[in-house]
């Protein structure tokens, strides 16, 4: 069994990198855009049962460096390269799953204007709809 956990996350990691890049457009799971704050910043998004999602980061930053901090417990999380200037990390609820879930990414940041370089711990509550 321990294996197969490793396995599931890389093969659906994978895939949404896939997904996220052949054209197809993935809904945003966070509405409008948010500010970074150095050390913490809290979002909360939705989607749907079944349906990815992405979050962009790097409207007035440069994205150097991302990891994940706190795995969902009902959904895989990825990176999803980029769009434009924005980094976009994928979220996908496990199949047939509805209700809320959290993860958290760790993200070194520099402002687009002062090239200071910062980290966040960005925690994400979504909300998975039917």
């Amino acid at each position: 069994m321990a294996l197969i956990t490793p396995f599931r996350t890389a093969f659906v990691a994978a895939a949404m990198v896939a997904f996220a890049t052949s054209g197809a457009q993935a809904e945003r799971c966070v509405g409008g855009g948010f500010r970074f704050t150095e050390g913490s910043t809290f979002v909360t998004g939705a989607t749907r049962k079944d349906e990815p999602c992405t979050i962009g980061y790097g409207l007035f930053s440069a994205i150097r460096g991302y990891s994940v901090v706190q795995r969902p417990r009902h959904g895989a999380l990825g990176s999803a390269g980029y769009s434009g200037i924005r980094f976009l990390t994928a979220y996908k609820p496990d199949a047939g799953y509805v209700g809320p879930d959290e993860f958290a990414v760790k993200i070194r940041y520099a402002s687009r204007m002062t090239q200071v370089e910062l980290t966040t711990v960005v925690h994400v509550q979504i909300t998975i709809g039917p």
